[in-house]
C-alpha cells in the first residue's frame, strides 16, 4: 500500500512542476492562457490585461 501512497504523491510532484514550469515559460514569453478555449496566447498590443485570445473574440463577434 505506501508504494501506492508514493507513486500517487510521485505523480502530484511532477504536475506541481509542469504548471511551475508552464507558468515560468508564459511569464518569460509573454504568453497568456485563453479563459475560453485554453490556448495560449500574446495579449494585443493595445489591451495587455486581455484574457481571452483572438480567434474567441473574433468568434463571439461573428455570432451576433
Amino acid at each position: 500500500m505506501n508504494g501506492d501512497v508514493d507513486m500517487s504523491r510521485a505523480f502530484e510532484d511532477e504536475q506541481d512542476k509542469q504548471a511551475r514550469m508552464e507558468a515560468a515559460r508564459k511569464y518569460y514569453n509573454g504568453e497568456q492562457k485563453c479563459d475560453n478555449c485554453g490556448h495560449l496566447f500574446y495579449p494585443n498590443e493595445n489591451d495587455p490585461e486581455q484574457f481571452v485570445c483572438d480567434k474567441c473574440i473574433e468568434h463571439a463577434m461573428n455570432r451576433d
